[in-house]
């Protein structure tokens, strides 16, 4: 389990303080973008937890963020399908590939062998994309195990 304070620390940017991090996980759980595991208010004292989907939703709803310009709130449709890449020890070797064209809803991701990279983009098709290497992120964000 998680408690805000280890999602921002995860999840800030490099020159951003911690503080910044929180409140943006705040204003997400608030949003019901993200979810606590148990109860949403557990009391004076006690901090919400999270679980590792969660960590790995305010992980990528902040690359979207960043990366694509969406909403914060347009993201978790998105979720489901890129979360399994986390997720499975399979993937650690390589490439995440998201891509999208501003104005549609669709998107695409996909993981590919480094070596693939420059072919899988000439043949993609979409106007943006967001390439993560999923074996640091796992590390970074302490899912391994």
């Amino acid at each position: 389990m998680f408690t805000v304070s280890d999602i921002a620390e995860r999840i800030k940017r490099p020159d951003e303080e911690v503080g910044q991090a929180i409140t943006r996980v705040r204003n997400w759980t608030k949003e019901g973008l993200i979810y606590p595991v148990g109860q949403a208010n557990p009391g004076t004292g006690r901090a919400r937890e999270y679980s590792q989907e969660a960590l790995i939703d305010a992980f990528l709803i902040d690359a979207f963020v960043q990366c694509f310009g969406s909403a914060a709130v347009s993201v978790p449709q998105y979720l489901k399908r890129i979360r399994y890449f986390f997720s499975d020890a399979n993937q650690r070797n390589k490439l995440l590939i998201i891509g999208r064209t501003p104005g549609r809803k669709d998107f695409q991701a996909n993981s590919y062998r480094p070596s693939e990279l420059a072919a899988a983009l000439r043949s993609l098709g979409w106007e943006m994309y967001m390439v993560l290497d999923i074996g640091p992120l796992v590390k970074r964000l302490g899912l391994e195990g």
